[in-house]
């Protein structure tokens, strides 16, 4: 199951699909909101938001499953676990984190959804690359965009981690090595989240690295899944 970043939608991971192996299939979660679920209604609590993932998910608890969250999908991935566990259902067999803070290590001090839209835009937009030049300049996308990315950012900046008990899966955290916005430390501060293996990855590039080092980044993840069995 693979969980958006920020502003994000399914069609962020389509490509994926044609770099796993025959026997995994791809599941790309789908938030209320975007897309072809554009008429429904935005989710900025989080543990509601968990807490209508995990249903949903459990309907694929017949089988193995891993999470792949990047960004904000990160924290969703992690917190559908954690909700997951409580309600006493399957949870996965792997959790890949890339490109956040470990909840502990999550920075507060200057929030962003309480800026007027060009400087929210700008802001994001030098710090994660987060916002696309044909959003940029058009009104029109803006006006479908915004409201989505400034739901997510509300998303982040209003959770707070309701438990700190470790998942019993491994971790694999992953970053770009230039990312301006996520250290390397940030991503070792998820070790304390699970009893199990922790590893992590680097690889050439900034935020969104997972672009143009796909297949690596793939590659690493079906490794990690392999060496999990």
């Amino acid at each position: 199951f693979c969980f958006p970043y920020a502003g994000g939608s399914a069609s962020a991971f389509k490509s994926w699909a044609d770099a796993l192996t025959e026997d995994i299939e791809l599941c790309v979660i789908q938030m209320p909101g975007r897309e072809e679920r554009l008429d429904e209604t935005l989710i900025t609590d989080m543990s509601m938001l968990a807490d209508y993932l995990a249903k949903e998910i459990t309907s694929f608890s017949d089988r193995p499953f891993a999470f792949f969250g990047h960004s904000m999908g990160a924290i969703v991935a992690y917190e559908t676990a954690l909700r997951l566990r409580y309600i006493g259902a399957s949870q996965p067999i792997h959790l890949f984190l890339s490109s956040r803070a470990s909840p502990n290590m999550q920075d507060k001090s200057n929030p962003l959804r309480f800026l007027d839209d060009a400087t929210f835009i700008d802001h994001l937009h030098r710090t994660y690359g987060a916002v696309p030049e044909a959003i940029r300049q058009s009104e029109e996308l803006r006006k479908v965009f915004l409201p989505i990315l400034r739901a997510d950012v509300e998303l982040l900046e209003t959770y707070v981690e309701e438990t700190s008990e470790p998942l019993n899966c491994p971790i694999t955290v992953l970053g770009g090595k230039s990312d301006p916005a996520i250290s390397k430390a940030m991503l070792t501060g998820w070790r304390t989240r699970t009893y199990s293996e922790f590893m992590q990855y680097e690889f050439p590039g900034e935020h969104f690295y997972i672009n143009s080092e796909r297949d690596a980044v793939i590659a690493s993840i079906l490794d990690d899944l392999l060496h999990n069995v």
